[in-house]
């Protein structure tokens, strides 16, 4: 072939390469850059030709380096490899790259580097300074989103946790540049191996995880085990690892996702603490199986209403009488409501749960006589439900639906620690109260959060961390801490409700304190039916009993 033919070859490649490209590269095997077109400018801060005899890696941020070199070592066994996602040096647009091996007598390779579509962007994630990885809650949300690819598109997929101990046998300092290479390389060697270069995080102290096309696990712990050794040849490291099919056994219901953000949160930290793990591939296959099962048997328990409501009385601290009820719910399995609302919080499913029981409170206060007052009841609310637009879209029909009975219900907010957009969330919660629901904020506690939280959102009630109530007559600090919250609420014209009264005793310290509202067993214990004739005082109930 003649000059002439292989620079019609070369422009050929060249524009079939910018139907999805920015800048076209060819780099000799030293790194060193023989060829450029494109966009150079605007992506690496150089013009085509002053690109030429740059090392290109000198171009991509510091961090992405040792990546970079994993990637292109390995194209000494295969012909192409990415799309990577990489930093450069010069521009802001986060970019993709793509190399492949040049099939000619002087060898060699051709890069491709395009800017990464909006949904696919990393610049927003959250990385480790030292490894180059992805934090935890950054490399949850990034699976998460494989996993709903895989699930959309099929392909193949693994999620892939590698647990490394013994580096702190090293004897290299924390702060040493010798760890933070090991540290860098190891990121580096991580990301390479991973999905689109990126899907690699650090999950905990010695903990990692991978997004992966499938491959040796036998490989890659070869790899690791020799990225350790180049800075400290004579350490022994503990190193598992284990891959599970994102798609394995059918483990692919919409479930999964949920699961895998609940099993990466929850997995890493036993994964550094706990010694007893014999096997981390089947614990970690066990623990998502076991997951997405419970997941599924929540959902099948809230879509067949499997679960009653008890009511438990709130009232005036000053003559009993009650204010209003909290609904509480009530599983016909044998785990506590506590247990399995809780899981259900972590994991992200209480939106079908929270309309569920709002609609079962509305259908139960339309039984009251309409011409008398109707009690009042409040309605536990996930944060995470609250975010989401599909369920504020429901809720919102459940009420316009049920009319001014719906003004009865009280929407108490837990997991408050959770909320992502304070300013969103304080604009749902005035839209609530506009329409005439009152807003209660649950565990109300002494963190600094929790001050934040009653300064930005417009409540009417807080309730009082049942911890404090507990021990109230045994600290001091716990005390002054309520006293504290209830003189701010006070100011603020909140109105303060004590929970998990037991005794008189607790009960006249609070209300000393100037607390408004208690609930608890001194009061009357959850029940099935609301008194239709509300009583004139509620009295010490009997000595509580296991629920």
């Amino acid at each position: 072939m003649g000059p002439r033919s292989l620079q019609i070859e070369r422009d050929r490649f060249v524009g079939f390469a910018f139907a999805a490209a920015d800048v076209l590269m060819e780099l000799d095997d030293a790194g060193a850059i023989t060829f450029a077109a494109g966009t150079t400018q605007s992506l690496l801060g150089h013009g085509e030709k002053a690109l030429l005899g740059l090392h290109f890696a000198k171009l991509v941020a510091e961090a992405d380096r040792p990546m970079l070199a994993r990637v292109l070592a390995r194209l000494e066994h295969e012909a192409r490899v990415g799309p990577f996602h990489i930093r450069l040096l010069h521009g802001r647009s986060p970019t993709q790259l793509r190399a492949l091996r040049r099939a000619t007598v002087n060898g060699g390779i051709q890069l491709v580097v395009s800017r990464t579509p909006p949904r696919a962007a990393i610049a927003s994630r959250s990385h480790d300074a030292a490894s180059g990885l992805l934090g935890r809650d950054s490399f949850t949300e990034l699976a998460e989103r494989h996993l709903d690819d895989c699930r959309e598109q099929g392909g193949h997929r693994e999620l892939t946790m590698i647990r490394l101990r013994g580096l702190d046998q090293s004897g290299l300092a924390p702060d040493s540049q010798a760890l933070r290479d090991m540290m860098a390389s190891l990121g580096g060697l991580l990301r390479s191996v991973s999905i689109d270069g990126d899907a690699a995080g650090l999950l905990g102290e010695g903990v990692f995880g991978v997004v992966n096309e499938p491959r040796s696990i036998e490989r890659l712990e070869r790899q690791i085990k020799d990225t350790v050794a180049e800075t400290a040849p004579d350490l022994e490291i503990d190193l598992s690892v284990r891959s599970i099919a994102m798609n394995e056994n059918g483990l692919m219901p919409k479930e999964a996702s949920q699961a895998l953000v609940h099993v990466l949160k929850s997995f890493a930290g036993q994964l550094q603490s706990d010694k007893e793990i014999g096997s981390l591939g089947e614990a970690l296959e066990d623990r998502f199986k076991y997951t997405v099962q419970r997941i599924a048997d929540f959902r099948q328990i809230v879509r067949n209403l499997e679960f009653d409501l008890v009511y438990q009385p709130i009232v005036d601290l000053v003559d009993r009488r009650p204010q209003h009820y909290e609904a509480l719910s009530r599983f016909r399995s044998s785990e506590s409501p506590g247990d399995m609302v809780g899981f259900a919080e972590k994991v992200g499913i209480t939106v079908d749960f929270d309309l569920a029981v709002v609609r079962k409170v509305l259908d139960y206060l339309s039984t009251f006589d309409p011409n008398r007052a109707r009690p009042k009841v409040a309605v536990n609310l996930s944060t995470r439900s609250i975010e989401q637009d599909a369920f504020l879209v429901e809720l919102k029909r459940l009420l316009a639906q049920s009319g001014r009975l719906s003004r009865n219900l009280t929407f108490e907010i837990t997991e408050s620690a959770e909320i992502q957009n304070l300013e969103r969330t304080a604009k749902i919660l005035a839209d609530l109260r506009a329409g005439g629901n009152k807003i209660s904020l649950d565990d109300f506690g002494a963190g600094a959060s929790a001050f934040h939280y009653i300064r930005a959102l417009k409540i009417d009630q807080v309730k009082v961390d049942g911890d404090y109530i507990k021990t109230l007559l045994q600290s001091e600090r716990d005390a002054s801490i309520v006293v504290a919250m209830t003189n701010l609420c006070r100011s603020l014209k909140v109105v303060t409700v004590a929970e998990m009264i037991e005794t008189e005793e607790q009960a006249a310290a609070v209300a000393r304190i100037g607390v408004d509202l208690g609930q608890g067993w001194l009061f009357g214990r959850p029940a099935p039916q609301i008194p239709k004739t509300t009583p004139a005082t509620l009295q010490a109930a009997p000595a509580p009993v296991a629920a």
